[in-house]
């Protein structure tokens, strides 16, 4: 029983494919066009202060994940947060990028930390599933 801990990191510039709860065999996608990312008041109101920077935008974010295999559904929230990345180029110019990663807060139905066991307790298994429900 293995804990996949790239799949529970803080943040992501991808959403990793999370093991779905309910069929344990499918993974949970995105739903195509559901991401939906908006820019809180306050931050856009920063916008106009002397010594604003990119990395001040506060913004959240929701979508829907269906599973591959059953397709049930999940939601998604949480915040986008942006690093601005500032270097020397190859001809010696100063240049910048920026990343972008999703911060989830929440996800419902939660995916499976690891995998359950066929050998394990049927009360074991019912409990791990019963955080579906709750």
């Amino acid at each position: 029983m293995t804990i996949n801990r790239k799949h529970f990191k803080t943040r992501f510039e991808r959403l990793p494919a999370w093991v779905c709860s309910a069929c344990q065999t499918g993974t949970l996608q995105m739903v195509h066009d559901t991401l939906n990312i908006l820019e809180t008041g306050p931050s856009k109101t920063a916008h106009s202060l002397d010594g604003w920077d990119v990395e001040w935008i506060e913004e959240r974010f929701c979508a829907l994940l269906k599973c591959s295999d059953c397709s049930d559904l999940a939601s998604i929230s949480g915040s986008r947060e942006h690093d601005l990345h500032q270097y020397m180029d190859m001809l010696g110019e100063f240049a910048s990028d920026i990343t972008n990663s999703l911060k989830p807060h929440s996800i419902q139905p939660p995916p499976l930390v690891f995998p359950i066991p066929n050998k394990a307790p049927d009360n074991l298994k019912e409990a791990l599933l019963r955080v579906r429900t709750h």
